[in-house]
């Protein structure tokens, strides 16, 4: 009988000792809690903090990504706007340039055409342009763009003409006018948008000095060529970038024939 209460004291000694481990492992436990809220507080927000900071900094960079791609279509915009501006103003820079030239050609009938089309299968040495016989174009007539003979018209159909470059292998007679003298020569080649010339003595022509047609030869005479430029001993005229032509005058009778 002893044994047995011996046997029972022992088990509710050791159930007491459990409790009071409990209850102080509670209170140290809360002791621990209380004084070091803020440090478990920051240590369980942890995972929240990255999951939040994580998507936050996506969601901004999406944004900057989007912002970005946005600039970059408003700049390109404002290029292509900015290129449109500049070849609307060459073009009319180039309409004016050539009024101006109808103040020159008076006693020409005078046609204003547009480049439609340059012949590849040429060696760009011809165009179409888009007047033909509907408009009184005459096959021979002389084509002069704002900065100076470009050719001549070749054939003639209804709607358009082909037109013949000075790039061509035919030679130009030509006179080169400085103040009161006149010097005679003959256009040799085109190369590297410049028309070389040949003249008997080179060394008697300024630079800047006006060519233009003699009127012996395809073209009549007085059309202007160009300026005199020297390059190595060799006199040339330099011409426009005929890859680039747009708008050309066709020079048709003369007003007084």
């Amino acid at each position: 009988m002893r044994a047995y209460n011996y046997k029972k004291n022992k088990t509710k000694n050791k159930f007491y000792l459990f409790l009071l481990g409990i209850v102080v492992l509670f209170c140290l436990c809360f002791y621990i809690f209380k004084n070091n809220m803020s440090t478990i507080l920051t240590y369980i927000s942890y995972p929240y903090i990255y999951i939040s900071d994580f998507f936050n900094n996506f969601s901004s960079n999406n944004k900057i990504i989007e912002e970005n791609n946005e600039l970059l279509k408003e700049n390109l915009n404002l290029k292509i706007e900015l290129e449109k501006q500049q070849i609307e103003q060459e073009e009319i820079n180039t309409l004016k340039n050539l009024l101006d030239l109808k103040n020159v050609y008076t006693n020409y009938d005078l046609i204003n055409a547009t480049v439609i089309s340059k012949n590849k299968d040429y060696f760009f040495n011809y165009i179409i342009i888009d007047k033909g016989k509907d408009y009184g174009i005459l096959k021979d007539s002389a084509v002069v763009s704002s900065n100076g003979l470009i050719g001549k018209v070749e054939e003639v159909m209804d709607k358009t003409s082909l037109v013949k470059l000075i790039t061509s292998d035919s030679k130009i007679s030509i006179k080169i006018i400085e103040d009161v003298k006149i010097y005679y020569g003959m256009t040799l080649e085109y190369k590297d948008n410049k028309l070389f010339l040949e003249v008997d003595d080179i060394s008697l022509i300024k630079e800047e000095s006006d060519v233009y047609t003699t009127g012996y030869g395809i073209f009549p005479e007085g059309i202007y060529v160009g300026k005199i430029k020297k390059y190595n001993g060799l006199l040339y005229v330099a011409i426009e970038d005929l890859s680039n032509l747009k708008y050309v005058l066709v020079l048709g009778n003369k007003i007084n024939d």
